[in-house]
């Protein structure tokens, strides 16, 4: 059975500041270790519409990204 969720880190993973996305989604296929059913876990330094592609026949998406704002704070 083909799993209906796939899980994209976006990021760089050259720029370290940029690289959560990717670093998480890692820490996630690691997780899932021989569950690979359950989810699908791409590494993406794509955005806007090409993001479109790694969501083309999934019916859910988990996106993992970050951002560094001035101050430092959430939100």
């Amino acid at each position: 059975m083909q799993p209906t969720t796939v899980v994209i880190g976006l990021g760089n993973p050259i720029l370290s500041d940029d690289a959560v996305g990717v670093m998480l989604a890692r820490d996630v296929k690691t997780a899932l270790g021989d569950r690979p059913d359950l989810a699908v876990v791409e590494e993406c330094s794509v955005g806007g519409l090409n993001l479109l592609e790694y969501l083309d026949g999934f019916e859910r998406a988990v996106v993992c990204d970050a951002i560094r704002t001035r101050g430092g704070r959430p939100g």
